[in-house]
């Protein structure tokens, strides 16, 4: 999800509230979606990045990691979550729909992993 900013343009990290409390967005102007298309030099620094996380905290079977990288291109692990939700409309399926997978491609591809 693509973070929000203040009137003094610090990031803010999203709450609960700020991803799911229609309400709540609509009240402080906050537009969630899928983060920018990434630069192609990035991907590969990305994936070591993960590999490496998941190497060391000795995840198994399929997770997903929240990342933030800085417009220089430092890359800051916010969460590994070893267990995410596969529902339909949660955020990672939305976040592979957002990269052109389609939700029985997803699990197809979960399972062709396992």
């Amino acid at each position: 999800m693509r973070s929000w900013k203040t009137n003094n343009r610090i990031p803010r990290f999203a709450t609960a509230h700020a991803k799911w409390n229609k309400e709540y967005r609509e009240r402080w102007n906050i537009v969630n979606g899928p983060a920018a298309p990434l630069a192609d030099t990035l991907r590969p620094k990305l994936d070591g990045v993960a590999k490496k996380v998941y190497r060391v905290l000795k995840l198994r079977g399929f997770g997903r990691l929240d990342v933030r990288v800085t417009e220089s291109g430092e890359v800051y692990v916010i969460e590994a979550n070893p267990n995410p939700s596969l529902d339909e409309t949660d955020d990672f399926a939305q976040a592979a729909r957002a990269a052109g997978i389609e939700y029985d491609a997803l699990i197809q591809e979960i399972l062709n992993a396992a």
